[in-house]
């Protein structure tokens, strides 16, 4: 069966990898303590593909997480972070007078970063809606594809932190926001990095739908250019940060015994060793020396609108 890339519409797609459905429910259970009740409902495997084309990674179908999933998550962990590895990066390259757009604003925290007062934010949870409007800034409940077809050529710059991967049309997210732009305007994109250790990550719910739906490598960012009538100005690769430290050597641990392992695994020893792998490296991420830290979680790309 031909599978269309939702990036770039390629037929040329192929299949890396199954998971089944069954390990996934069980894995966000184990992790988050979160029953999928609807998200996966009717699935019995996933697929896992690429597309050589434009270099992205998808899950086939792209089933984003609802609404009611989100809220589960803020309740059951601290979700919304108050600061991110892009927020001063992309603060610093927006000044006073740039009018600004930001896509998925989560509780509201990055325009507090920001010198201009010419801020609009668009966010699909309800709940970080209501967290952001207790922090004194408004934000619309309002797509991005809906937001573009009354304020195309508006903005200076259009930005939108690691929200790229959750959603289940790529294609359109991306021409929306570019549309948005003015001519000669930046677009700021963070997302995980797929050529780090996220790549070998083995049950990373986090990484996993109905979570994250599409994975993006430094190639797959930089082939967006033309496609999108971009420049890509800017780059940055986060180092490893101090929280992620025992995620990337639990990660190592596990690829050291089983280079071939899934994405997912639940066989109860694998599971046995796997959290156990997991409290060693509690142990011993804080005293990871910096100077031998690898690449991170987060690339930022920034581009110009040509």
């Amino acid at each position: 069966m031909i599978v269309l890339c939702p990036l770039c519409g390629s037929s040329e797609t192929v299949e890396l990898s199954r998971l089944l459905t069954d390990e996934l429910l069980l894995l966000w259970e184990k992790c988050s303590d979160i029953v999928l009740d609807e998200e996966l409902k009717g699935y019995d495997t996933l697929e896992f593909r690429k597309c050589p084309t434009c270099d992205v990674r998808f899950f086939n179908p792209l089933i984003s997480g609802s609404n009611d999933f989100y809220g589960k998550l803020q309740e059951k962990l601290s979700y919304f972070a108050d600061d991110k590895y892009e927020f001063a990066r992309a603060a610093a390259l927006i000044s006073e007078s740039d009018s600004v757009l930001e896509i998925g604003a989560g509780k509201g925290v990055f325009p507090t970063r920001l010198a201009t007062k010419t801020y609009t934010g668009l966010e699909f949870s309800s709940q970080a809606v209501n967290m952001a409007r207790e922090r004194g800034v408004d934000l619309r409940r309002e797509s991005v594809e809906e937001h573009a077809a009354s304020n195309a050529g508006r903005y200076d710059v259009v930005c939108s932190f690691q929200v790229l991967e959750h959603v289940s049309n790529p294609r359109s997210f991306l021409e929306s926001a570019t549309s948005c732009l003015k001519p000669g305007g930046r677009l700021m994109i963070s997302v995980p990095g797929n050529d780090g250790f996220l790549d070998s990550a083995v049950n990373a719910s986090m990484n996993l739908p109905p979570h994250h739906v599409s994975r993006w490598s430094d190639e797959c960012l930089r082939r967006l250019q033309p496609r999108l009538g971009l420049t890509l100005d800017l780059l940055l690769i986060e180092p490893l940060a101090d929280e992620h430290a025992s995620w990337y050597l639990q990660t190592l641990l596990v690829r050291l015994l089983w280079p071939q392992s899934a994405l997912v695994r639940m066989d109860p020893i694998f599971w046995m060793i796997f959290q156990v792998f997991g409290a060693v490296a509690l142990k011993l991420g804080p005293r990871f020396p910096p100077n031998m830290r690898p690449r991170g979680h987060t690339v930022l790309a920034v581009y110009r609108k040509t």
